[in-house]
């Protein structure tokens, strides 16, 4: 049971953060590209997900190991690492110069996600899907359907519209991130549900992202 937890529960909350995507719809959709939403949401969720969601791992793995062990473990892993380090980069105003950021960071960025669902989509096993069609139901529900409902809700009646509502149901509704596998096969999860999980969802989220933009659209909420 634990061994499938660690999983769906990463599937549910570890979205795929699609900040190029959601910026070129917010621009292309208000003549003004305000994006401050899509920037606030990125530099809050980007490292909280990354942590939470090996924090969840530890909490729920069955190895036996100290607190003190658990919080290096925890520290030391790629995605909680690097969020770390761009915080500090920022809060430090360490002078890094524009080129490495603008041209090598960028592409690289631009690269990783392409990449990794290329390579995914390659060893994809579609006479596996029966062997979790259980966990792919309820992470797809709740990934796609419930969360993203219920967010969008919460920000309706806090009066949130236009740019501001798009960049939340983007972020809310977008299919799992692709580093969830990553840091599945890392950390000794099941990496073939993660996997999965997020070949399932990317699918899926076309039809689902399309139909809430839709939906918030009809309402006359952006």
């Amino acid at each position: 049971v634990i061994f499938y937890l660690y999983s769906i529960i990463n599937g549910v909350v570890f979205s795929c953060i699609l900040l190029a995507y959601t910026m070129s719809s917010i621009v292309s959709t208000f003549v003004s590209g305000d994006i401050g939403m899509t920037a606030v949401l990125t530099a809050i969720i980007t490292p909280l997900v990354n942590t939470c969601s090996t924090v969840i791992f530890e909490k729920y793995s069955d190895k036996s190991s100290s607190g003190w062990q658990k919080l290096i473990k925890i520290l030391k892993n790629p995605l909680v690492l690097s969020s770390i380090l761009g915080v500090a980069a920022n809060l430090l105003r360490l002078p890094i110069p524009t080129v490495i950021i603008s041209g090598v960071v960028k592409k690289l960025a631009a690269m990783a996600t392409p990449a990794a669902l290329l390579s995914l989509g390659a060893t994809f096993d579609f006479s596996r899907l029966s062997l979790y069609k259980k966990q792919l139901a309820i992470i797809s529900v709740g990934k796609l359907l419930v969360q993203p409902a219920v967010i969008v809700a919460l920000a309706v009646l806090l009066g949130i519209r236009g740019a501001d509502l798009i960049a939340i149901v983007i972020f809310s509704g977008s299919p799992t991130a692709v580093n969830s596998y990553s840091t599945a096969v890392s950390m000794g999860g099941n990496s073939e549900l993660a996997g999965q999980t997020v070949i399932f969802t990317s699918c899926l989220s076309i039809l689902t992202l399309f139909a809430l933009l839709c939906g918030i659209g009809l309402m006359g909420w952006i």
